[in-house]
């Protein structure tokens, strides 16, 4: 005979920051009372992970888990069970053993969901060392009071259990052939005494579960497998199969709207993790709460997880008082003595029921005519069929699995050999370029070579020519001594008759010049001689000679006398040029009579504040106006230290001020220029001196070179150096800057602005040589003075096609949104990205506010 139960109906209210208990319905009448909770939530998280814990190393009754487990159902006892409602509870009780009843507490926590997730299971009565949920007849339920009401099922036996074995491929492995055995196994028993039939839904999906529930009724669906809680929708999820054979979660919700049309369905039992679990703001946020309220009236599931052993003890047990007839919650309490040992712990609190049915009985039941022995066979090779089936798609996934893990495999290593090839391929171009490369500069060197051979060659006959001249001097002199001397070839009569009267010519000429220097002497010898500050002596008074004045002192040197004969030395000679015409100048004095040679001065090096004069420079080399420069339009004038040298070359050039962009243009250039060498008492001079180069830009559209400023008027320091004859013999060459090769053109350009970005689209056309992946297509900022605009994010892309429409952006810096800074135009560039050389550009008028 099924069990019968008083109802002890308690409901929790909050009230402020406490809690109010009422009793709403009893034997004894009704009470109210104030509930105020015992723990803190870090103490019922400690408690519950401790409790929590399947697996012990310990498994007495008188573990200190037990201990524990006492403490904290006492304390929840006693403030539950205080004052008036204590009496309640005794009186109540004590008047349903009299009338062989049960007394049935059931917690209504609707008003307080913070409250629904306490293991009220542990409620202990001190008085009576008894946990209330271990005895049936003290059942605890937890019960939701639905407007609609449910009346028990008349069925025949068996009972139809639909079982639900979910272990998808990506979570925790779950045996579900061993859980099905272990379910039958648990069961065998009531099958063979035709009171339970089991059946296994063929696949693990929601589809097929709904499905099933349009076929052949079924009285308790059972889910084996994991479960959870999402804390982002606040609901909890039961973890079912795709057709993939992945997880699908699916919500408590979503799982009763399946099932709330299927009317024979009575209890719904879930072994999975956290299935008891909701949330603190929605009482039937959790998937046992949802069950619930889909019209299912009884929901048994897991606060805790619970082993393969205490889960088959479990189901032997409740499914044994159930097919009995008896309520759901005495059958739950029976599979709590059977779990209350010392093998599973405090497994036995595990279970949680929840009901909406006021009497707990599920089933009328009517004896079964005979045991369905044929269904059980046809179920179990229905269940081999199953399993060949899914073992056959398990062999088909794996299969297809190995085949794209193998087509991946195959799709790599073509990647990497398509890489090396790229590679190679880019290793033989830039060999190629570097044999190119080299093969220019050996041509290059082997140009300059037999260009300063040359150069020796010229010097060489230079010298040979002034050596000739000495040699006639020496003759000259010599004669004029009246030493015997033999003829130069050039004064033999019979081989040229035309030099006998250079001799005569020449001794005239000297005789000239002694007569009118001696008149010119004499008028000079009334000057008193003067202090010389360096030596301490008396200064030579000055001598005019041809015209030219001369004073031996350190501020203002000897100027050489020209030559007899009007023989002039070539500025182009070396130092020794500067020796010989020292020697010239002191074979000279000597046709002077009482006339010493002269010692000058040696300087080393003198400096020139000033520009070398333009008239001195022989070799030229136009810069070339730098591309981006000339795009930014850029001008201004590059000031050069520099020393020039006394070959003519110029050495240790140096910044001293200028645009920085036109500074390297202007520094490659110069170091190819040569000057006329300079010669200080006929001695040569390194010349240390400021070389201006100025860079312009014509309003026409004509290619831009570089000019170079007028020459600045000699300073007085720099009257020591001798000037350049004005002869034709050795003009200064002009070299023209070559037009550089330009191997992309651009074409229409579109602006489009998105905030503080703006995409820039721009047409071009590119002829080069070089990879596209290597050249890129950008733009740069300019205001109204075609200067950068500073602050700005650029981007670039790359080309990949040789013609086409590059895009690229160009992005303010949030800070200069609060200057204002205007834009006036873009600079649109093709660019080779590793050096960031500019291959053409062009300059499109763009206003904007940056």
């Amino acid at each position: 005979m099924a069990q019968k139960y008083y109802d002890f109906d308690l409901q929790i209210e909050p009230a402020g920051e406490k809690y109010r208990i009422r009793l709403l319905n009893a034997p004894t009448g009704q009470a109210t009372g104030e509930f105020v909770l015992p723990f803190t939530d870090a103490e019922v998280s400690n408690f519950l992970s401790r409790i929590g814990q399947v697996r012990r190393s310990m498994r007495r009754v008188d573990a200190p888990e037990l201990g524990a487990a006492k403490e904290f159902g006492g304390r929840l006892f006693s403030a539950i069970f205080s004052g008036e409602m204590v009496a309640q509870l005794r009186g109540s009780l004590d008047q349903a053993i009299s009338n062989d009843r049960g007394l049935r507490i059931r917690l209504r926590l609707t008003d307080v969901p913070a409250l629904a997730d306490l293991p009220w299971e542990f409620l202990y009565d001190t008085h009576l060392n008894q946990f209330l949920t271990t005895s049936s007849e003290t059942p605890l339920v937890r019960f939701l009071d639905l407007p609609q009401r449910i009346v028990p099922l008349r069925v025949a036996l068996p009972l139809r259990v639909l079982v639900v074995i979910a272990g998808p491929r990506n979570l925790k492995r779950l045996d579900a052939q061993g859980e099905w055995e272990r379910l039958q196994e648990a069961l065998g028993e009531l099958i063979r005494g035709g009171q339970i039939v089991l059946e296994q839904l063929p696949a693990a999906t929601l589809d097929a579960l709904r499905l099933r529930a349009r076929g052949t009724p079924f009285h308790i669906l059972h889910f084996i497998g994991h479960g959870g809680f999402d804390v982002a929708a606040q609901d909890g999820v039961l973890q079912f199969e795709d057709e993939n054979g992945m997880s699908h979660p699916v919500r408590g919700e979503l799982l009763g709207m399946q099932l709330h049309d299927h009317r024979s369905l009575r209890l719904a039992v879930l072994n999975a993790c956290e299935g008891a679990r909701s949330s603190r703001q929605d009482s039937f946020s959790g998937v046992a709460q949802s069950l619930v309220q889909q019209r299912v009236p009884a929901v048994i599931a897991m606060q805790f997880e619970i082993s393969d052993a205490a889960a088959k003890v479990f189901a032997q047990e409740f499914y044994r008082a159930v097919a009995e007839g008896n309520p759901v919650d005495f059958a739950l309490s029976e599979s709590r003595k059977a779990l209350f040992n010392e093998e599973f712990g405090q497994e036995w609190a595990t279970p949680v029921l929840y009901m909406r049915s006021q009497e707990g009985v599920l089933f009328e039941l009517e004896p079964a005519a005979a045991p369905v022995l044929d269904t059980q066979l046809a179920n179990r090779e229905r269940t081999k069929a199953e399993r060949a089936t899914r073992a056959e798609k398990d062999r088909a996934a794996r299969e297809a699995a190995d085949a794209a893990r193998q087509a991946a495999e195959k799709k790599e290593s073509e990647r990497l050999a398509q890489e090396k090839a790229e590679a190679d391929r880019l290793a033989a171009a830039a060999s190629a370029e570097q044999a190119e490369r080299a093969q220019k500069e050996r041509v290059a060197r082997e140009a300059a070579e037999a260009q300063r051979q040359a150069a020796e060659k010229k010097e060489r006959e230079q010298l040979a020519r002034e050596k000739a001249e000495m040699e006639r001097l020496a003759a000259v002199v010599t004669r004029r001594k009246g030493l015997p001397t033999p003829l130069l070839p050039e004064e033999n009569p019979r081989r040229n008759w035309r030099w006998v009267f250079l001799p005569a010519a020449l001794l005239f000429l000297s005789l000239a010049i002694w007569y009118f220097r001696g008149d010119f002497s004499k008028s000079d010898e009334s000057h008193p001689p003067q202090t010389n500050h360096t030596s301490g002596g008396a200064v030579a008074p000055q001598d005019k000679i041809g015209g030219a004045e001369t004073r031996q002192t350190e501020e203002n040197p000897v100027k050489a006398p020209p030559l007899v004969g009007g023989t002039v030395p070539s500025p182009a000679n070396n130092a020794k040029t500067g020796e010989a015409e020292v020697a010239k100048r002191n074979l000279f004095t000597e046709l002077i009579p009482g006339k010493p040679p002269v010692a000058a001065p040696v300087a080393m090096r003198i400096i020139e504040p000033a520009n070398v004069e333009r008239a001195k420079l022989v070799e030229r080399v136009e810069p070339v106006y730098p591309p981006q420069a000339r795009q930014a339009r850029v001008t201004g004038t590059v000031q050069l230290h520099a020393i020039i040298a006394k070959d003519g070359t110029v050495r240790n050039l140096g910044v001293k001020s200028g645009p920085p962009l036109l500074t390297q243009a202007a520094l490659d250039a110069v170091k190819h220029w040569r000057y006329w060498p300079t010669f200080q008492n006929g001695n040569l001079v390194e010349v240390e001196t400021t070389i201006e180069v100025p860079f312009s830009l014509p309003d026409s559209g004509n290619p831009v070179t570089a000019v170079t400023a007028p020459p600045a008027a000699p300073t007085p320091a720099a009257d020591a150096t001798a000037k350049p004859p004005a002869t034709t013999d050795h003009p200064a060459p002009v070299i023209a800057a070559a037009a550089p090769t330009v191997p992309c053109t651009l074409g229409k350009v579109e602006f489009n602005e998105q905030g503080s970005r703006l995409i820039v689209s721009a047409q071009y056309s590119y002829r080069g040589s070089s990879a596209l992946d290597t050249i890129a297509i950008s733009g740069i900022a300019l205001n109204k003075n075609n200067q950068r605009v500073a602050g700005l994010t650029l981007t670039e892309s790359t080309l990949r096609a040789a013609s086409g429409t590059g895009l690229f952006s160009i992005e303010s810096h949030p800070s200069l949104n609060r200057k204002g800074e205007q834009g006036e135009f873009v600079l649109v560039t093709v660019l080779v990205k590793a050096t960031n050389v500019i291959l053409c550009s062009e300059t499109v008028p763009y206003r904007r506010e940056w």
